[in-house]
C-alpha cells in the first residue's frame, strides 16, 4: 500500500529555489498532511478532495486553496506517471475550486508619488534614486536592487541594462542575490530614457562590474 505521506510533495525538488521546496514541505504539513497524510494515496477519491477544498474555502482566500489543490494534484501527477505506477488514479482532475476574483491594481497616485519621491529625495537619496528607477523602467524591486554595473550597456546616446540576477528570500529568509529571474521572459535588455542613463550613470561611476548599481 502506497500512503499519501510517502510521495514526494515538491516533485523534482532540484526545480525549484530552497525557499519554493520549504514552502510547499509548510503548505503540505498545515492543509494536506492532516487530511490525507495517513490515508492509502488510491483510497482517496474525488468527493474526498472537494471536501477538502470546500473546508479551506471557508478561511482562505480562494488563491491559496487553488496553490494547495495544485501541490495535491502535483502529488498525485507524480505517483501516477507511468514510469512509477504509485497510484492508478488522480483524484484532483474533477475539483471544482473557488473561483479567484481579479482585485483592483494598486499603486500611487501622481500626488502621492511626488511626496513620497521629494521625502526620500530630502532624507534618504538612495531609496529616491532606487524608486525612480522602478517608475522609470517598471522593473520589479527584486530585479532593481540586484542589477550589477555590468548588466549597464553605455553606449553615450543609449544606454541599456539587462535583468541578469535577482534578489530573493532564501529559505531562512534572508535576502540573496542569484543568477535567476522569475520567468523566463523576465530575463531581458531594454533601453533606458535619458532621465533614467543619467540616474545610472551618476550611481556607477567609480564601481567596478561586479558591484550593484542600487545600495544604501
Amino acid at each position: 500500500k502506497t500512503y499519501l505521506a510517502t510521495l514526494p510533495a515538491a516533485g523534482k525538488a532540484e526545480d525549484v529555489t530552497e525557499r519554493t521546496l520549504a514552502d510547499y514541505r509548510r503548505d503540505y504539513a498545515n492543509w494536506i498532511e492532516p487530511w490525507f497524510g495517513h490515508r492509502v494515496a488510491a483510497h482517496v477519491d474525488e468527493r474526498d478532495v472537494q471536501k477538502w477544498v470546500d473546508h479551506m474555502k471557508k478561511r482562505l482566500d480562494p488563491k491559496t486553496v487553488k496553490g494547495h489543490h495544485i501541490l495535491l494534484g502535483a502529488i498525485y501527477r507524480y505517483g501516477c506517471a507511468r514510469s512509477r505506477r504509485l497510484v492508478e488514479h488522480n483524484p484532483c482532475t474533477e475539483t471544482q475550486l473557488p473561483k479567484v476574483k481579479r482585485k483592483p491594481p494598486k499603486g500611487f497616485t501622481l500626488a502621492e508619488w511626488e511626496a513620497f519621491y521629494a521625502a526620500n529625495h530630502q532624507t534618504m537619496p538612495d531609496a529616491s534614486d532606487l524608486a525612480l528607477f522602478l517608475v522609470l523602467t517598471g522593473w520589479r524591486f527584486s530585479e532593481a536592487t540586484a542589477l550589477p554595473v555590468g548588466a549597464v550597456e553605455d553606449y553615450g546616446d543609449r544606454m541599456f541594462v539587462a535583468v541578469t540576477q535577482v534578489n530573493r528570500r532564501d529559505a531562512s529568509l534572508r535576502f540573496v542575490v542569484v543568477a535567476d529571474a522569475k520567468t523566463y521572459e523576465s530575463l531581458r535588455r531594454i533601453e533606458v530614457t535619458p532621465a533614467t542613463a543619467a540616474l545610472v550613470r551618476r550611481r556607477i561611476a567609480g564601481k567596478g562590474v561586479g558591484e550593484l548599481v542600487f545600495t544604501n
